[in-house]
């Protein structure tokens, strides 16, 4: 039996060979000594990576644009980007909408009664009533078809007794804004 002593172990001869280093740890060691220079370049440096900013976000004419792309068909979503463009006074948009949506649907109310103003805005008076009375049949007693229709045959038509039975119905209702009855009496002394 042989002893060792500390003297043996010094000499390089009779000390056991260092183990292979395993791959995976060559990996590690690699990557957390690449980390920490990068790291240190960046302080170094002055510089440290921000994040990429947040995309801004789609506005809701956006949103429906994209729907639209990827379901053309669906038809609460082109009236709603209608009634948007409506609201921004971009008519050719809007009649571009509810035009698909009268395709689909021929009464629906409220794309009838926009494309009749539309139509009116375009100095189309006939189209204009015509399309506004049929969204009065389907809906009568509707507050913007009523007006639509009391304005309509006020200025386009010059028909101001036409105009007093849609006006004389608009203010019979309890539910009408305070603004739209204040016009509606307007109109309807204008008329008379």
């Amino acid at each position: 039996m042989t002893t060792t002593t500390a003297v043996d172990q010094d000499r390089p001869e009779q000390r056991p060979a260092d183990p292979e280093p395993r791959p995976g740890v060559i990996l590690v060691v690699a990557l957390l000594l690449g980390g920490l220079l990068t790291a240190g370049w960046f302080l170094a440096s002055g510089r440290s990576q921000q994040p990429p900013a947040p995309a801004e976000p789609l506005s809701p004419r956006e949103q429906l644009e994209a729907v639209l792309a990827q379901e053309p068909d669906n038809l609460p979503a082109r009236r709603r980007l209608g009634d948007l463009h409506f609201a921004e006074d971009r008519f050719d948009q809007a009649l571009a909408q509810y035009l698909v949506v009268l395709e689909a649907e021929p009464r629906d109310p409220l794309a009838l009664a926009r494309s009749g103003w539309i139509a009116f805005e375009g100095g189309d008076t006939d189209t204009a009533e015509r399309l506004v009375s049929e969204a009065l049949d389907v809906r009568p007693g509707d507050p913007e078809a009523l007006w639509y229709l009391a304005q309509i045959r006020l200025y386009g038509g010059e028909d101001p007794a036409g105009a007093v039975l849609p006006l004389r119905t608009l203010l019979e209702r309890d539910d009408l804004a305070p603004d739209l009855r204040r016009q509606a009496r307007r109109l309807l002394r204008d008329a008379r």
